[in-house]
């Protein structure tokens, strides 16, 4: 059998993957807890610091005024003050479509769950200044209630960013090579009774479930569930690089303008592990920034274009990233003429699973590999390091035949198998072409498997005698890129 394959002539099409068009910020509560007079030992150097950072980048970079900016620092931030912010001052002060942003930067802990609805039996915390004052754990706010004051803002669009532990360690961790301006952002709360203190159900930290309140909810946290926050030298490490990745063009490779939870997390993560590999007490149980819900696709810093490509566009969601040292070489030459034979040859550093896809002048994707009617599409999707896959491969009986002049692009992604390549694979068919609706949907299926933390084994610690279980989360190794094409007479 003969395929003939007319690969793509790229138009615009900024309708392929519809994001928020603008980051822009309406209102900001920004609240920083450094002190905890009521609780032992816990007090942290950098959450002031990290407020004055982040306002400074909202009325500088961003260019809102100060008067759109509520700050809550030390004994500002008691529960009562924040919860009051969020239920009057930005219900009072926005309307339906604002987008608001609340930040917040000190202790997270967790609490019994009393009410049923977390699996694992625990409602994650963040800590007010006035922690501990009534005794134990009173005065932290759970999730329960930050969603049930976010339930004030219906019609809005709120981004919670936390740069707090939520994590179910058993105790937090002393490390004799930290200095006194290094250390965690966790307070073991040595209250809550949970039966598995040290793996949580959920990877992703869920600070507040607002998807079901009527507006759009999305949160962004320093550390994975069940992982620890830190700070060092005066600021919390995830604030610095995520106002870096805002600020700057660093965490924008495609260098369109506009910086999205995608790339912030591609941008972030590598750097989160580079130092926690340098700190034996984060080793024990990683330094992971997450999101939840994953939503790659959703604008935090920037102002769409309309001229913006659909490669753009695309990269907006699943970054270029070359963690497994992948490779794509188009054969004769990535500019052919009409009638001539293209294939495509492959190769990766390490072992890993290969998706190859066509972007076509329309806006659809069209699967080139793994070949769908195989018995066993994952296995046939394997790549091993270092044996380059030639696609088509010659016992395919098909052949890609350029039939038109044009330009276009190939989008690769290898990712390590830590994700389910089913799932991924799901609705999927070798050379079938995706409509535009189904096309963005499987763009951002793929690039939240990508970016969601995933257990990478599980280990022990010794916590007062007891040895507990913890699971290692990391997120996927992975590569992503796109080569151009060029088709002539």
């Amino acid at each position: 059998m003969k395929i003939k394959r007319l690969f793509s002539l790229f138009t615009l099409l900024f309708a392929l993957l519809p994001l928020p068009a603008s980051a822009d910020w309406d209102k900001a509560l920004l609240i920083g807890v450094g002190s905890y007079p009521y609780l032992e030992d816990s007090d942290l150097i950098g959450p002031p610091n990290d407020v004055a950072k982040f306002e400074r980048y909202l009325t500088g970079t961003v260019g809102i005024t100060s008067a759109d900016i509520r700050i809550l620092i030390d004994e500002e931030a008691t529960k009562d003050a924040i919860l009051s912010s969020i239920k009057t001052w930005l219900k009072q002060n926005t309307a339906a479509g604002d987008r608001v942003l609340v930040y917040f930067s000190g202790h997270g802990s967790y609490v019994t769950d009393t009410d049923g609805d977390e699996d694992d039996g625990r409602d994650e915390t963040i800590l007010p200044y006035d922690t501990g004052r009534g005794g134990g754990s009173s005065g932290m706010i759970t999730d329960d209630e930050l969603s049930n004051a976010l339930e004030a803002l219906s019609g809005r669009d709120v981004v919670l960013i936390a740069d707090s532990c939520h994590s179910g360690t058993i105790s937090r961790f002393f490390d004799p090579s930290l200095n006194e301006e290094t250390r965690s952002r966790f307070y073991h709360n040595p209250d809550a009774r949970v039966s598995s203190p040290l793996i949580p159900t959920e990877l992703t930290p869920s600070l507040a479930d607002g998807r079901s309140a009527g507006f759009t909810h999305f949160s962004l946290s320093a550390a994975a569930a069940n992982q620890l926050a830190w700070e060092t030298g005066g600021e919390g490490i995830f604030t610095g690089l995520l106002l870096e990745a805002l600020e700057t063009s660093k965490a924008d490779k495609n260098g369109n303008g506009i910086v999205t939870v995608a790339e912030v997390l591609s941008y972030v993560r590598p750097q989160t592990e580079a130092w926690c590999e340098r700190v034996s007490s984060c080793q024990t149980m990683g330094f992971t920034p997450s999101s939840d819900p994953i939503a790659p696709e959703f604008v935090l810093a920037g102002v769409r274009q309309t001229g913006d490509t659909p490669v753009e566009t695309i990269t907006d969601i699943v970054p270029e990233n070359n963690d497994m040292g992948f490779q794509l070489s188009i054969e004769p030459s990535a500019t052919s003429r009409v009638g001539d034979v293209n294939r495509f040859r492959v190769s990766s550093d390490r072992d890993g699973f290969l998706l190859l896809f066509d972007l076509s002048s329309t806006g659809e994707l069209t699967l080139l590999f793994p070949k769908m009617d195989y018995a066993n599409p994952y296995e046939k999707g394997t790549i091993k390091a270092g044996v380059p896959v030639l696609v088509p491969d010659p016992n395919w009986g098909i052949a890609f035949e350029v039939t038109a002049p044009g330009e276009g692009h190939l989008l690769s992604i290898v990712v390590d198998q830590k994700i389910d390549p089913q799932q991924i694979l799901k609705g999927l068919q070798s050379f079938v072409p995706q409509s535009l609706s189904n096309a963005e949907t499987t763009l951002q299926q793929i690039a939240e498997q990508l970016l969601a933390p995933a257990v990478n084994g599980r280990s022990t610690i010794d916590a007062g005698g007891r040895n507990i279980e913890y699971a290692i989360v990391a997120p996927p190794k992975w590569s992503a890129g796109v080569t151009p094409y060029k088709h002539i007479r």
